[in-house]
């Protein structure tokens, strides 16, 4: 779904997979590309895939397994939103760490968004 709703608004979609089965998924869902994080270095990939300039925005599901590199993949002033722990909990983070680049980081919960007001 968040897939679908960021190319109805034009957005360039890269998906973080954790197999091939995925990433054909997300690829039918419209993501423009679907990197492995299993297979790969998926920050890496992701930088070399954007020339450089990183992720506008990264919606982050995985948790421990994608925290650090979805730091590394933010784009100068990126945003990362963190909206699940499939992989447990992201490790704790220093705001010092957000310095450099002025990466913001965010968490939600889906449930929130659908609950009562």
């Amino acid at each position: 779904m968040l897939v679908q709703f960021a190319k109805h608004h034009g957005a360039r979609v890269i998906g973080i997979v954790s197999s091939e089965e995925k990433a054909v998924a997300a690829r039918e869902a419209g993501a423009d590309e679907a990197i492995d994080y299993a297979g790969q270095d998926f920050a890496d990939e992701l930088l070399r895939l954007t020339d450089g300039h990183g992720a506008d925005l990264i919606l982050d599901g995985i948790g421990k397994a994608t925290f650090e590199g979805s730091l590394r993949a933010a784009a100068k002033r990126g945003h990362i939103v963190i909206f699940g722990a499939a992989s447990g909990p992201a490790q704790p983070l220093s705001p010092w760490t957000l310095r450099d680049g002025s990466r913001t980081v965010s968490g939600g919960n889906v449930t929130d968004g659908i609950g009562k007001s």
